[in-house]
């Protein structure tokens, strides 16, 4: 009879003490969708990163170059911060491939992750005060 033996543990990769957000978007109309995964280190940039995305989303924008403009910090790949280095939360946001590229995929939603100081990760709910 076969069977599988786990061993050791290789390596964890899963980032510690670390927010991990899910942006989905949808691609024309409900063509195609996908997501995309950055992390983020403090909850101060992570809440102001969310209510980036809940504008977004709410409002149905499909112009990156708005949110460029607005929010180089997250959408601008050439920001750099106050010590003159580049930011690692640049967002992708790709191009709707139904129209030719000519617009932005849609931002639908966000599913937010946190990884704690042991690599666990745990489901994270905003609250909106």
């Amino acid at each position: 009879m076969s069977k599988l033996k786990i061993g050791k543990i290789i390596q964890n990769n899963n980032p510690l003490s670390s927010y991990e957000i899910h942006i989905n978007y949808m691609h024309g109309d409900a063509i195609k969708y996908e997501s995309e995964i950055i992390y983020i280190s403090d909850e101060e940039t992570a809440i102001e990163f969310i209510k980036i995305m809940r504008e977004i989303s709410d409002n149905k924008q499909r112009d990156r170059s708005t949110f460029t403009k607005k929010y180089p910090k997250f959408f601008d790949e050439n920001y750099l911060d106050e010590n003159e280095e580049y930011q690692l939360t640049f967002v992708e946001w790709p191009s709707d491939c139904t129209c030719n590229n000519m617009y932005a995929a849609a931002i639908i939603g966000y599913d937010i992750f946190y990884f704690d100081e042991n690599g666990f990760k745990h489901e994270v709910e905003y609250i909106d005060e």
